[in-house]
């Protein structure tokens, strides 16, 4: 009896003590296969940035994760077929089923005692000849249809990501970066406050722009005005003077003359008669300036007259222009004033170190303190600041994309990068 039980129950001990040879097999082609996914992976992952890398592996995983609810009628439709290959697949892998029962032929393999309070899932099976514990494989979970394995621990740690399940799908969340996100968000937040703010006050400040120039101009008109006057007043007093010593040399002429006519001699006659001739050449020269003097005072008479049309149209002007912006600063006072409340909060809400290089920028710019970095081409990997339109580095785009301890600006105009909500999800969605 010993000589015939004893083969069957050295083959039985060493098929308990070794895996089939279809199981090494098995376990060598899916190592195998684990290593060229990570040599591709590794391959793909050459000459990326850590940031590039992260968002790499971030779209993998993706890709992989189920797209919301909206699939979860027809995979529990299909969780029984599903569960049946996978509990097929495990145990040809060397997993026991639960509810199966040993071959025949072979006595069930013993199990020791588990204590009370150690869990039944503690428990694995020895072999019979009382060996180690085989370290049970990870289990499996139908993703998008398939068995497939669990994500390696060291993409998910490397990432620092996590998934929330909702109305809209797996939603990635990137732990590392939430204070460069909230910042931005911030950021771009009080940037479009700040551009309604702006955008009314130029409102109000074009009307007073207006204003003032007709006060200027006014201003201007008037002070013609008073020139004129004064040069007039100038060429009347200059006038009167030549009048007055018309009217002198006149009279010296008559006594002159009176003179002449009591003369006794021709001596006396004689130098009468040549004062008097002198004193008439003068009264010529008199008369000519006092012509002119004249003239002037009709010309300057004419411009007073003419200017003072114009100074009155441009007080009509400025009349208007001062019920416009009256008009217009009562219009936007009311929603100036809200708006001016919600940027202080926004603003607040920012560090004091990129709030005043964005006011800075701002006032710089006439508010454009923020531009949007646009893509050029995805291939090339080629994007350009919206502003200036000149090329920035890829690394802008890692860096808007990962976040980091500062604000990411163009190289060219020095303005604030911010990604839009459409180019963050296509190059997270499609990368």
């Amino acid at each position: 009896m010993s000589d015939g039980s004893e083969p069957g129950h050295s083959v039985r001990r060493l098929g308990q003590g070794r895996p089939p040879l279809l199981q090494i097999a098995r376990q060598t082609a899916d190592r195998m296969l684990d290593r060229l996914e990570r040599g591709a992976m590794d391959h793909r992952l050459e000459g990326l940035d850590l940031e590039e890398r992260r968002a790499m592996e971030v779209a993998d995983v993706v890709k992989a994760a189920p797209k919301g609810r909206d699939r979860q009628d027809g995979r529990d439709g299909d969780r029984g077929s599903e569960g049946e290959e996978c509990k097929n697949e495990r145990a040809r892998d060397g997993h026991r089923p639960a509810s199966t029962s040993p071959p025949p032929g072979r006595p069930p393999p013993r199990v020791p005692a588990a204590s009370p309070s150690a869990p039944p899932e503690s428990l694995s099976p020895r072999t019979r000849s009382g060996g180690p514990r085989r370290r049970a494989r990870p289990k499996s979970r139908p993703i998008g249809g398939h068995c497939a394995e669990i994500a390696p621990r060291r993409i998910r740690s490397s990432t620092e990501r996590a998934f929330r399940s909702g109305e809209n799908g797996a939603r990635l969340l990137y732990s590392p970066s939430e204070t460069w996100m909230s910042l931005m968000d911030n950021m771009v937040a009080l940037f479009r406050v700040d551009a309604q703010v702006r955008a009314l006050r130029g409102r109000v400040d074009s009307a007073r722009r207006y204003f003032d120039a007709q006060e200027r101009q006014l201003a201007e008109l008037s002070s013609r005005m008073a020139e004129l006057k004064a040069r007039r007043r100038q060429v009347a007093a200059a006038a009167g003077l030549l009048e007055n010593e018309v009217a002198t040399v006149d009279e010296r002429i008559e006594k002159l003359r009176k003179e002449l006519n009591t003369s006794a001699s021709n001596k006396q006659y004689s130098a009468v008669l040549a004062e008097m001739t002198t004193i008439k050449e003068n009264r010529r020269g008199l008369d000519e300036k006092l012509l002119a003097e004249m003239v002037q005072a009709e010309k300057l008479d004419g411009d007073i007259e003419a200017l003072e049309g114009e100074v009155a149209e441009r007080k009509g002007v400025r009349d208007v222009a001062k019920a416009q912006f009256d008009e217009r600063r009562a219009e936007v006072a009311e929603r100036l004033a809200e708006l001016e409340v919600e940027r202080s909060v926004k603003a607040a809400a920012v560090p004091p170190s990129e709030l005043e290089t964005f006011d800075e920028l701002a006032d710089m710019y006439d508010g454009e303190a923020m531009a949007i970095l646009n893509e050029v081409d995805r291939r090339r990997r080629e994007y350009a600041c919206d502003a200036c339109h000149v090329h920035v580095p890829f690394e802008t785009l890692s860096q808007l994309l990962g976040g980091g301890s500062s604000l990411v600006r163009c190289s060219a105009c020095g303005r604030i990068l911010f990604l839009n909500d459409e180019l963050r999800g296509a190059i997270t969605t499609k990368r």
